[in-house]
């Protein structure tokens, strides 16, 4: 992977980019600001693979519930309910709304 740092006028931009899995002739690109906080696959080495798969769920669709995590993961109340806690606990996601309202989305930094 290589990362590109360009300033601008208030704040560091940063361009990374890394061959796709997919073909030899695909790569990533990912611009995020000093501001964001970026969260790669690579970063992630202490969340399950459920959690993995919430996070890039949630960079596609903006946010997950309790009950979509339950069904993309086919697992319990209990579980998903811990899983999804740590994942708001270890700032990786900020908790909106409440009771059966409540969703998780990205945290920025």
């Amino acid at each position: 992977m290589k990362t590109t740092n360009i300033v601008g006028f208030d704040e560091s931009i940063t361009i990374e980019w890394k061959p796709s899995k997919t073909d030899e002739y695909s790569f990533i690109i990912n611009i995020y600001s000093a501001k964001d906080k970026f969260v790669g696959e690579e970063e992630l080495p202490e969340f399950n693979e459920r959690q993995k798969k919430a996070i890039e769920y949630v960079k596609k669709k903006g946010s997950i519930s309790r009950k979509e995590y339950k069904q993309l993961n086919g697992i319990s109340h209990t579980i998903a309910h811990k899983e999804l806690k740590n994942l708001a606990e270890k700032d990786i996601f900020k908790i909106q709304g409440a009771g059966k309202y409540l969703r998780y989305g990205l945290t920025q930094g």
